[in-house]
């Protein structure tokens, strides 16, 4: 079977329609353990031969067929790889100036909420989110003078989340305590360092409480604040970084467990990376100059912002940083011994001034996304899992666009866009359209495929993480019971009818009258397989048929929710001894 591949969503709806029935004209043919497809495109970078291999059943099912065509459909054209639209009310005023924004649950009911800091009018806006995408009305907060960051941590333990800001003209950070319910009460002023620009939360001292660290571009230096753990912090005590600091993040670069920290440093054009001591201080690292050529000259790149990511899967922490002077994005590849590898720029839009990171297509890698605030757009960068990443792709925001980040808004398992606009005071709200392909999918196997008389039946179900991404919780999978069948769970056993099978993995249940219910909560790895065998005795009387057995993946199977092709079955041909 030949099949062309198209770029609409029409046309993709018609290739499922002649996949369905030209399965359906096909039920019948001869036992194959291989199919062949040849996959062929006029207008994109695709054309393979391939091979779908379906060992022991008489034809691929139909949910297989599907998921084999949309897997290679979303992984290789690039147009349905990257889609984010506004949302119905897609933006919501803010206080005057908004220049930072950040997302977490500040209600305690699984939604996520957003912060921003208003430089133009000395106040925080918080407005709670419904979880379908939209934000209710904004309610401010007074802080100190311009404050330029914000940043949420639980500040005195009560397991409820509280606020902090940088203030830019009053150099102090100010510390909101966080009711559970949404609200705040009033801010607390410490001082902190002269010309703040960034705040950041961690444990420094490893006594369990939050600390704060600010970036001050004044006196080129990061001070550290440790926290009481009662919401109160102590005296500010400084570490000397490179020239201009404007961005400070926590991460843990030499593998030691260990909080430490790196900034982006505006005016040297440096990376400056501080090693911490696990009892609040911090040893200078390495620095990383981040320059272009033009005309044979050397410039620097005005590093804007930095972020902590883990790119290219080797579980190190990497660094990367939004540049407004040559408007690129630099990657520096963690090594784990707290330096960094060679400098890898990619380009962007005009002035990217934030950068965040999330998987925006589902293939289980790191993607990039920039706001751009001369043209008043979000750049996406697609991640390749090695560190590199694909051209960037915009999207509209508002005016003088200065923060974004990523979080799941609308509950659907997509990882979302909120960005501030400093030009007319609102947030935009970008939903993530993408298609993404399933992430769970059973295979059935019943052996033998005929039956004659009473006789010993064999089910063994494989569960396929499709994506590359691990699974996250448990699994459980749903198998329907037949009067003609009675299934037991052989606990422990590893071969189930020749197939390898990790029932140790498993739990059993035969309590539902409908169903047998088999759950793990061991993490199926990406792109790999967990599998379990039931055995049992299938008893067709003085009758003869077909019986199929299938399996269905539970919905709400800890949190994957990606499972449009979550169920199969195989059938067992019977005949009366």
């Amino acid at each position: 079977m030949s099949i062309n591949f198209y770029r609409t969503v029409k046309e993709y709806q018609q290739l499922l329609i002649l996949i369905m029935l030209k399965h359906r004209s096909q039920s019948g043919f001869p036992v194959q353990t291989k199919t062949p497809f040849c996959l062929t495109s006029p207008d994109m970078t695709l054309s393979r031969h391939m091979t779908l291999t379906r060992a022991n059943l008489s034809y691929p099912s139909l949910a297989q067929v599907i998921l084999f065509i949309l897997l290679l459909v979303m992984q290789n054209n690039r147009a349905w790889a990257q889609c984010f639209s506004p949302t119905s009310n897609s933006t919501y005023s803010v206080g005057t100036n908004p220049i930072s924004v950040a997302l977490k649950d500040f209600n305690g009911d699984g939604k996520l909420d957003l912060a921003t800091a208003n430089t133009g009018e000395n106040t925080v806006s918080v407005l709670l989110g419904s979880g379908s995408g939209s934000f209710g009305t904004a309610t401010s907060y007074a802080v100190g003078n311009e404050p330029v960051s914000v940043a949420a941590g639980d500040f005195n333990g009560d397991g409820k989340l509280d606020l902090v800001t940088a203030n830019n003209n009053s150099n102090t950070v100010s510390v909101l305590l966080g009711t559970g319910a949404g609200t705040f009460g009033a801010a607390t002023p410490f001082v902190a360092a002269v010309g703040l620009e960034s705040v950041a939360v961690g444990d420094f001292n490893g006594d369990g409480n939050a600390d704060l660290a600010t970036a001050s571009i004044v006196t080129n230096t990061v001070s550290v604040l440790l926290g009481t753990g009662t919401g109160s912090f102590g005296a500010a005590t400084p570490f000397l970084v490179g020239k201009g600091p404007v961005s400070v993040v926590v991460g843990d670069f030499n593998g030691d467990g260990k909080a430490d920290l790196a900034t982006a440093d505006r005016v040297s054009s440096t990376v400056s990376v501080l090693l911490g001591t696990g009892t609040g201080s911090f040893e200078a690292g390495s620095s990383y100059p981040i320059f272009y050529t033009l005309y044979n000259h050397s410039f620097g790149s005005s590093p804007q912002s930095i972020i902590v990511a883990e790119l290219n899967g080797d579980g190190k922490s990497d660094l990367v940083v939004a540049n407004s002077g040559n408007n690129t994005v630099s990657v520096l590849l963690g090594t784990g011994t707290g330096s960094f590898g060679a400098i890898n720029s990619f380009e962007v839009g005009v002035s990217p001034l934030s950068v965040a990171t999330g998987d925006f297509n589902g293939d289980g890698k790191a993607d990039l996304a920039t706001v751009d605030y001369t043209p008043n757009r979000v750049s996406v960068l697609l991640g390749t899992g090695t560190g590199s990443f694909g051209a960037a792709t915009p999207f509209a925001v508002g005016t003088n666009p200065i923060s974004v980040a990523v979080g799941d808004l609308n509950e659907d398992s997509k990882a979302d866009l909120v960005v501030a606009n400093s030009g007319v005071n609102t947030i935009s709200v970008l939903l993530n359209c993408n298609i993404l392909a399933p992430d769970l999918i059973p295979n059935v196997s019943l052996t033998p495929s005929i039956q004659y008389g009473t006789s010993q039946i064999n089910v063994v179900v494989d569960v396929f993480e499709m994506n590359g991404a691990p699974s996250v919780g448990p699994v459980t999978v749903y198998i329907n019971k037949d009067p003609m069948v009675t299934l037991s769970f052989p606990t422990g056993l590893t071969i189930v009818g020749s197939k390898p099978v990790q029932n140790s993995s498993w739990t059993f249940s035969d309590s539902d009258p409908n169903f047998y219910i088999v759950t793990s909560t061991d993490v199926i790895a990406g792109r790999g397989k967990k599998s379990f065998g039931l055995t049992g005795t299938l008893t067709p009387g003085n009758s003869k048929g077909s019986l199929a057995i299938g399996a269905m993946i539970s919905t709400v199977s800890g949190g994957e929710s990606r499972l449009d092709n979550n169920s199969d079955a195989d059938k067992v041909d019977y005949f009366k001894k």
